[in-house]
Protein backbone atom coordinates (compact mmCIF):
# COMPACT_ATOMS: atom_id res chain seq x y z
CA UNK A 1 0.00 0.00 0.00
CA UNK A 2 1.29 3.44 -0.95
CA UNK A 3 0.14 6.74 0.47
CA UNK A 4 0.17 10.38 -0.36
CA UNK A 5 2.89 11.85 1.79
CA UNK A 6 1.92 14.38 4.44
CA UNK A 7 5.33 15.93 4.93
CA UNK A 8 6.09 16.72 8.56
CA UNK A 9 8.41 19.58 7.65
CA UNK A 10 5.59 21.27 5.78
CA UNK A 11 2.82 20.81 8.33
CA UNK A 12 2.10 23.67 10.71
CA UNK A 13 0.04 21.47 13.05
CA UNK A 14 -1.21 17.90 13.12
CA UNK A 15 -4.07 17.48 10.67
CA UNK A 16 -7.44 16.18 11.75
CA UNK A 17 -7.96 12.49 11.08
CA UNK A 18 -10.42 13.30 8.31
CA UNK A 19 -7.72 15.14 6.36
CA UNK A 20 -5.18 12.40 6.94
CA UNK A 21 -7.71 9.90 5.62
CA UNK A 22 -8.35 12.10 2.62
CA UNK A 23 -4.80 11.64 1.42
CA UNK A 24 -4.38 7.98 2.37
CA UNK A 25 -4.70 6.22 -0.98
CA UNK A 26 -4.61 2.61 -2.05
CA UNK A 27 -2.49 2.79 -5.19
CA UNK A 28 -1.90 -0.52 -6.89
CA UNK A 29 -0.83 0.24 -10.45
CA UNK A 30 -2.37 3.74 -10.33
CA UNK A 31 -5.97 2.82 -11.28
CA UNK A 32 -7.67 4.67 -14.12
CA UNK A 33 -10.72 6.77 -13.41
CA UNK A 34 -14.02 4.92 -13.50
CA UNK A 35 -16.69 7.27 -12.24
CA UNK A 36 -19.48 6.52 -14.72
CA UNK A 37 -18.84 9.67 -16.72
CA UNK A 38 -19.13 10.80 -20.33
CA UNK A 39 -16.58 12.97 -22.16
CA UNK A 40 -17.43 15.97 -24.36
CA UNK A 41 -14.75 17.99 -26.19
CA UNK A 42 -15.03 21.78 -25.89
CA UNK A 43 -13.58 23.89 -28.72
CA UNK A 44 -14.34 27.59 -29.05
CA UNK A 45 -15.50 28.08 -32.67
CA UNK A 46 -12.55 28.91 -34.94
CA UNK A 47 -9.99 28.82 -32.12
CA UNK A 48 -6.54 27.27 -32.41
CA UNK A 49 -6.53 26.11 -28.78
CA UNK A 50 -9.15 25.92 -26.04
CA UNK A 51 -8.83 25.28 -22.29
CA UNK A 52 -11.85 24.69 -20.01
CA UNK A 53 -10.80 25.89 -16.55
CA UNK A 54 -13.79 25.87 -14.21
CA UNK A 55 -17.44 24.83 -13.93
CA UNK A 56 -20.18 25.87 -11.51
CA UNK A 57 -23.23 24.04 -10.16
CA UNK A 58 -25.36 25.27 -13.08
CA UNK A 59 -22.99 23.75 -15.59
CA UNK A 60 -21.61 27.10 -16.77
CA UNK A 61 -18.01 26.69 -17.96
CA UNK A 62 -15.27 29.31 -18.22
CA UNK A 63 -11.82 29.17 -19.75
CA UNK A 64 -9.62 30.65 -22.44
CA UNK A 65 -8.98 30.25 -26.13
CA UNK A 66 -6.38 31.37 -28.66
CA UNK A 67 -7.50 32.73 -32.03
CA UNK A 68 -5.67 32.75 -35.35
CA UNK A 69 -4.26 36.15 -34.30
CA UNK A 70 -2.48 34.26 -31.46
CA UNK A 71 -4.24 36.39 -28.83
CA UNK A 72 -5.66 34.83 -25.65
CA UNK A 73 -9.31 35.52 -24.84
CA UNK A 74 -11.63 34.48 -22.00
CA UNK A 75 -14.91 32.71 -22.61
CA UNK A 76 -18.12 31.66 -20.90
CA UNK A 77 -19.98 28.59 -22.18
CA UNK A 78 -23.56 28.54 -20.91
CA UNK A 79 -26.34 26.29 -22.24
CA UNK A 80 -24.34 25.58 -25.39
CA UNK A 81 -23.61 29.24 -26.19
CA UNK A 82 -20.07 30.69 -26.17
CA UNK A 83 -19.51 34.30 -25.07
CA UNK A 84 -16.16 36.12 -25.14
CA UNK A 85 -15.55 38.03 -21.88
CA UNK A 86 -12.36 40.04 -22.33
CA UNK A 87 -11.34 42.77 -19.90
CA UNK A 88 -11.58 46.12 -21.74
CA UNK A 89 -8.23 47.17 -23.22
CA UNK A 90 -6.39 44.02 -22.12
CA UNK A 91 -4.07 42.16 -24.49
CA UNK A 92 -4.63 38.84 -22.68
CA UNK A 93 -7.66 37.67 -20.69
CA UNK A 94 -8.23 34.28 -19.05
CA UNK A 95 -11.38 33.29 -17.14
CA UNK A 96 -10.12 31.13 -14.27
CA UNK A 97 -13.15 30.69 -12.05
CA UNK A 98 -16.94 30.95 -11.78
CA UNK A 99 -19.28 30.51 -8.82
CA UNK A 100 -22.98 29.64 -8.63
CA UNK A 101 -23.94 33.34 -8.84
CA UNK A 102 -22.03 33.51 -12.15
CA UNK A 103 -19.38 35.81 -10.70
CA UNK A 104 -16.36 35.24 -12.97
CA UNK A 105 -12.70 35.74 -12.05
CA UNK A 106 -10.47 36.93 -14.87
CA UNK A 107 -6.74 37.30 -15.00
CA UNK A 108 -5.82 39.98 -17.53
CA UNK A 109 -2.66 41.53 -18.91
CA UNK A 110 -2.48 45.20 -19.90
CA UNK A 111 -0.46 46.59 -22.83
CA UNK A 112 2.31 47.45 -20.32
CA UNK A 113 2.56 43.68 -19.57
CA UNK A 114 1.28 44.02 -15.99
CA UNK A 115 -0.95 41.19 -14.71
CA UNK A 116 -4.12 41.80 -12.72
CA UNK A 117 -7.18 39.97 -11.36
CA UNK A 118 -10.72 41.19 -11.93
CA UNK A 119 -14.14 39.92 -10.89
CA UNK A 120 -16.96 40.22 -13.42
CA UNK A 121 -20.27 40.48 -11.57
CA UNK A 122 -23.55 41.53 -13.19
CA UNK A 123 -21.72 42.95 -16.19
CA UNK A 124 -19.26 45.06 -14.18
CA UNK A 125 -15.51 44.36 -13.85
CA UNK A 126 -13.80 45.12 -10.53
CA UNK A 127 -10.00 44.87 -10.41
CA UNK A 128 -8.53 43.21 -7.31
CA UNK A 129 -4.76 43.62 -6.98
CA UNK A 130 -2.65 42.70 -3.97
CA UNK A 131 -1.31 46.02 -2.56
CA UNK A 132 2.18 46.81 -3.83
CA UNK A 133 2.38 43.67 -5.95
CA UNK A 134 4.21 43.60 -9.26
CA UNK A 135 1.97 40.73 -10.39
CA UNK A 136 -1.45 39.49 -9.27
CA UNK A 137 -2.80 36.26 -10.78
CA UNK A 138 -4.93 33.21 -10.22
CA UNK A 139 -7.64 33.06 -9.03
CA UNK A 140 -10.82 31.20 -8.07
CA UNK A 141 -13.93 32.43 -6.27
CA UNK A 142 -16.31 30.53 -4.00
CA UNK A 143 -20.00 31.18 -3.39
CA UNK A 144 -19.16 33.49 -0.47
CA UNK A 145 -17.18 35.76 -2.78
CA UNK A 146 -13.82 34.76 -1.28
CA UNK A 147 -10.88 34.56 -3.70
CA UNK A 148 -7.66 32.55 -3.66
CA UNK A 149 -4.80 33.58 -5.91
CA UNK A 150 -1.13 34.49 -6.25
CA UNK A 151 1.00 37.63 -6.20
CA UNK A 152 4.65 38.59 -6.53
CA UNK A 153 6.50 41.55 -5.11
CA UNK A 154 9.54 43.27 -6.61
CA UNK A 155 11.79 40.33 -5.64
CA UNK A 156 9.78 38.05 -7.94
CA UNK A 157 8.90 35.48 -5.25
CA UNK A 158 5.42 33.98 -5.52
CA UNK A 159 3.02 34.08 -2.58
CA UNK A 160 -0.54 32.83 -2.29
CA UNK A 161 -3.34 35.02 -1.02
CA UNK A 162 -6.86 34.88 0.33
CA UNK A 163 -9.12 37.85 -0.42
CA UNK A 164 -12.12 38.08 1.90
CA UNK A 165 -14.43 41.05 2.42
CA UNK A 166 -11.87 43.53 1.12
CA UNK A 167 -8.95 42.11 3.12
CA UNK A 168 -5.89 40.22 1.85
CA UNK A 169 -4.12 37.44 3.75
CA UNK A 170 -0.79 36.06 2.52
CA UNK A 171 -0.43 32.27 2.20
CA UNK A 172 3.08 30.77 2.25
CA UNK A 173 3.77 27.06 2.69
CA UNK A 174 6.46 26.81 5.43
CA UNK A 175 9.89 26.12 3.94
CA UNK A 176 8.74 26.60 0.35
CA UNK A 177 10.62 28.82 -2.08
CA UNK A 178 7.37 29.75 -3.87
CA UNK A 179 3.66 29.33 -3.13
CA UNK A 180 0.65 29.73 -5.40
CA UNK A 181 -2.90 29.45 -4.06
CA UNK A 182 -5.52 28.82 -6.70
CA UNK A 183 -8.72 27.07 -5.58
CA UNK A 184 -11.14 27.68 -2.71
CA UNK A 185 -14.41 25.96 -1.82
CA UNK A 186 -17.29 26.98 0.42
CA UNK A 187 -15.68 25.19 3.39
CA UNK A 188 -12.72 27.57 2.99
CA UNK A 189 -10.36 24.78 1.97
CA UNK A 190 -7.63 26.42 -0.10
CA UNK A 191 -5.56 24.48 -2.63
CA UNK A 192 -2.56 25.34 -4.74
CA UNK A 193 1.03 24.40 -5.48
CA UNK A 194 4.41 25.15 -3.95
CA UNK A 195 8.06 24.67 -4.84
CA UNK A 196 10.30 22.85 -2.36
CA UNK A 197 13.97 23.89 -2.05
CA UNK A 198 14.94 21.28 -4.68
CA UNK A 199 12.75 23.10 -7.20
CA UNK A 200 10.08 20.38 -7.37
CA UNK A 201 6.38 21.21 -7.52
CA UNK A 202 3.90 19.79 -5.00
CA UNK A 203 0.22 20.34 -4.35
CA UNK A 204 -1.07 21.58 -1.00
CA UNK A 205 -4.32 21.83 0.91
CA UNK A 206 -4.76 24.49 3.59
CA UNK A 207 -7.56 23.79 6.08
CA UNK A 208 -8.08 25.99 9.15
CA UNK A 209 -4.40 26.90 9.37
CA UNK A 210 -3.04 23.41 8.64
CA UNK A 211 -1.07 22.61 5.49
CA UNK A 212 -1.07 19.16 3.90
CA UNK A 213 1.27 18.32 1.03
CA UNK A 214 -0.17 16.48 -1.99
CA UNK A 215 2.35 14.27 -3.80
CA UNK A 216 1.13 11.71 -6.33
CA UNK A 217 3.15 8.51 -5.74
CA UNK A 218 5.54 7.81 -8.60
CA UNK A 219 5.09 11.27 -10.11
CA UNK A 220 8.05 13.37 -11.16
CA UNK A 221 6.07 16.42 -10.00
CA UNK A 222 2.53 17.08 -8.82
CA UNK A 223 1.12 20.04 -10.71
CA UNK A 224 3.30 23.07 -11.38
CA UNK A 225 3.96 26.34 -9.58
CA UNK A 226 1.83 28.11 -12.18
CA UNK A 227 -0.53 25.13 -12.51
CA UNK A 228 -4.23 24.77 -11.86
CA UNK A 229 -5.95 22.62 -9.23
CA UNK A 230 -9.62 22.30 -8.29
CA UNK A 231 -11.77 21.36 -5.30
CA UNK A 232 -15.52 21.21 -4.69
CA UNK A 233 -17.57 21.45 -1.46
CA UNK A 234 -17.33 17.66 -0.97
CA UNK A 235 -13.52 17.91 -0.99
CA UNK A 236 -13.18 16.12 -4.30
CA UNK A 237 -9.80 17.31 -5.57
CA UNK A 238 -8.70 17.35 -9.20
CA UNK A 239 -5.38 18.28 -10.80
CA UNK A 240 -2.57 16.85 -12.86
CA UNK A 241 0.88 15.37 -12.41
CA UNK A 242 3.95 14.68 -14.52
CA UNK A 243 4.67 10.98 -14.92
CA UNK A 244 7.95 9.20 -15.55
CA UNK A 245 7.03 9.31 -19.25
CA UNK A 246 7.25 13.12 -19.15
CA UNK A 247 3.54 13.50 -19.88
CA UNK A 248 0.81 15.21 -17.89
CA UNK A 249 -1.87 12.92 -16.47
CA UNK A 250 -5.06 13.99 -14.68
CA UNK A 251 -5.90 12.81 -11.16
CA UNK A 252 -8.97 12.80 -8.90
CA UNK A 253 -9.09 12.29 -5.11
CA UNK A 254 -12.19 11.56 -3.03
CA UNK A 255 -12.75 9.70 0.26
CA UNK A 256 -9.46 7.90 0.19
CA UNK A 257 -9.62 6.88 -3.46
CA UNK A 258 -7.07 8.12 -5.98
CA UNK A 259 -7.74 7.69 -9.72
CA UNK A 260 -5.88 8.83 -12.82
CA UNK A 261 -7.31 9.71 -16.22
CA UNK A 262 -6.04 10.16 -19.76
CA UNK A 263 -8.16 11.12 -22.76
CA UNK A 264 -7.74 8.25 -25.24
CA UNK A 265 -5.11 9.11 -27.84
CA UNK A 266 -4.07 12.34 -26.10
CA UNK A 267 -0.44 13.21 -25.40
CA UNK A 268 -1.34 15.22 -22.26
CA UNK A 269 -4.43 15.36 -20.05
CA UNK A 270 -5.16 17.78 -17.18
CA UNK A 271 -8.09 18.25 -14.80
CA UNK A 272 -8.65 21.89 -13.80
CA UNK A 273 -12.05 22.29 -12.12
CA UNK A 274 -14.86 20.30 -10.49
CA UNK A 275 -18.34 21.34 -9.37
CA UNK A 276 -20.52 20.08 -6.52
CA UNK A 277 -22.10 17.44 -8.78
CA UNK A 278 -18.68 15.99 -9.61
CA UNK A 279 -18.59 17.24 -13.20
CA UNK A 280 -14.98 17.92 -14.22
CA UNK A 281 -13.46 20.26 -16.81
CA UNK A 282 -9.94 20.21 -18.17
CA UNK A 283 -7.70 20.14 -21.21
CA UNK A 284 -6.07 17.55 -23.45
CA UNK A 285 -3.50 17.81 -26.21
CA UNK A 286 -3.89 15.80 -29.40
CA UNK A 287 -1.12 14.23 -31.50
CA UNK A 288 -0.82 17.40 -33.61
CA UNK A 289 -0.15 19.53 -30.52
CA UNK A 290 -3.56 21.24 -30.50
CA UNK A 291 -5.19 21.83 -27.11
CA UNK A 292 -8.87 21.09 -26.50
CA UNK A 293 -11.09 21.69 -23.51
CA UNK A 294 -13.34 18.94 -22.25
CA UNK A 295 -16.21 18.21 -19.89
CA UNK A 296 -16.25 14.91 -18.02
CA UNK A 297 -19.84 14.76 -16.86
CA UNK A 298 -20.94 12.45 -14.09
CA UNK A 299 -23.79 10.25 -15.26
CA UNK A 300 -27.03 10.72 -13.34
Amino acid sequence: MARFEIKGGLTMKSLASTLVFLFAMTLIGLPSIALGQSLTTIDFPGALDTLALDINERGDIVGRYINADKKTHAFLLSKGVFTTIDFPGAIVTTANGINSRRDIVDRYVNPDSTSHVAVLSRGVFTTIDFPGAAFTGGARINNRGELAGVYTLADGKRHGFLFDDGNFTTIDVPGAIATQAFAINDREDILGHYLSPDGKSHGFLLHKGDFASIDVPGAVETGAINGIIGVNPRREIVGYYTGADGRHHAYHVYRGHYTSFDVPGATDTCFFGINAEGDIVGQYQDSSGRQHGFLLKRDE
